[in-house]
């Protein structure tokens, strides 16, 4: 994978490669449309392969999450989906990463209920250059409320290649293991 650039690489390649490398730590499903309660299942089969449960759930993103069977539209879906997935996190006692996208407006895009559910809300944004359109390597990062600590803005540098987050933008790991450009 050295010299490929991550944004050139399929799908489908892109996620065998990420199965290959992390395959022994993590487990992933791809399940787009199923609802919230099917994915707390899938969640919750990761114990039948580790033979424990897990220490955290991560959902990436809620836009693929399935329309619930009872609801009227896809509003009242995510409302529904927020509170079961809440409910599901609190019963099973880990913690859950929810990936949404916000609209113009800085909310999540698919519904207010999953910030209003959700223990912490956080905002990563990157500027981009209004004449090349290329993203730049500072992250701000905004959280937005949290029950344990107060909302602030803060901003660090990103290792574009990675998706590390990292004290300087000069800053280089010493192995260089994970970064598409070595």
């Amino acid at each position: 994978m050295a010299g490929k650039d991550p944004r050139n690489i399929p799908i489908h390649e892109s996620y065998h490669n990420f199965r290959r490398e992390y395959g022994k730590k993590i487990w992933v499903a791809y399940t787009p449309g199923w609802s919230a309660r099917r994915t707390i299942y899938g969640h919750k089969l990761s114990e039948n392969l580790w033979g424990k449960p897990a220490t955290a759930w991560f959902t990436d993103y809620a836009q693929i999450l399935g329309k619930d069977p009872s609801a009227k539209d896809m509003r009242e879906s995510h409302i529904n989906n927020s509170l079961t997935m809440t409910v599901a996190t609190g019963i099973a006692g880990v913690a859950h990463i929810l990936v949404s996208q916000v609209n113009d407006l800085g909310v999540t895009a698919e519904s207010s209920q999953y910030e209003r559910d959700a223990g912490m809300v956080i905002n990563f944004s990157r500027e981009a250059d209004k004449v090349t359109g290329e993203k730049s390597d500072m992250l701000k990062i905004h959280i937005k409320h949290s029950r344990s600590t107060p909302s602030r803005i803060f901003t660090a540098h990103m290792d574009v290649k990675s998706g590390a987050i990292v004290p300087s933008a000069a800053w280089r790991p010493a192995d260089a293991q994970g970064r598409f450009d070595d």
